[in-house]
């Protein structure tokens, strides 16, 4: 996973100097479960902007499937096949056109039929290939309410780790003290914008 933000964030937004000697707890332990967190409260595996494949299974008449990690980039195309046989068979025979077959609302991630049109009904009838998701490398991409957001998580942790326990030696000794899993109000709200249903 593509960390949201970096350990050069953290020491350019915060008001103190923080020292090198903080770069293990900093880089390993605090940015990493921020990301976790975040990506959780989104409903999101992560936010990675990379090649994604899901398999959907489908209910009768149903019309739209929700991929888990929009927006959906460009390029490559996205890619959408339908199988009913068994075992099932995702080749050029069962591969859908988009625009025809299938529309897609690539900024929030809805694969939807024609009016009047149905996913055929099963357990795994529909294979999706896309490149979804914002960050392309650690710190790159993440829009600015993103990063925003897990910025301050982050700062909250690093200025409470005494409080919580969490030092660079307890780091380097392998014993973590609890780090705050509960995001404050505000960053929840923040967060509106990239979270998922959680029927996704």
């Amino acid at each position: 996973m593509f960390k949201l933000i970096t350990a050069e964030d953290i020491r350019a937004s915060s008001k103190a100097t923080i020292g090198d000697e903080f770069n293990l707890l900093i880089d390993d332990i605090i940015i990493p479960r921020v990301c976790e967190l975040l990506a959780d409260e989104c409903n999101r595996p992560d936010f990675d902007s990379k090649s994604r494949t899901e398999l959907f299974s489908t209910r009768s008449r149903q019309r739209v499937l929700f991929l888990k990690s929009p927006p959906i980039a460009a390029s490559p195309t996205i890619q959408v096949w339908q199988s009913t046989s068994t075992p099932r068979v995702f080749d050029a025979g069962t591969l859908l056109t988009k625009d025809v077959d299938y529309f897609v609302d690539e900024q929030i991630g809805i694969i939807e039929r024609p009016s009047s049109s149905y996913f055929s009904e099963g357990p795994n009838v529909v294979k999706v290939i896309y490149t979804g998701g914002y960050v392309t490398s650690d710190g790159q991409g993440v829009p600015p309410l993103l990063k925003g957001a897990a910025l301050y998580q982050a700062k909250l942790i690093f200025d409470r780790r005494e409080e919580l326990g969490v030092s660079s030696r307890s780091v380097e000794g392998g014993s973590l003290s609890l780090l705050p899993l509960i995001l404050p109000p505000d960053i929840k709200k923040e967060l509106r914008k990239f979270r998922l249903p959680t029927y996704c």
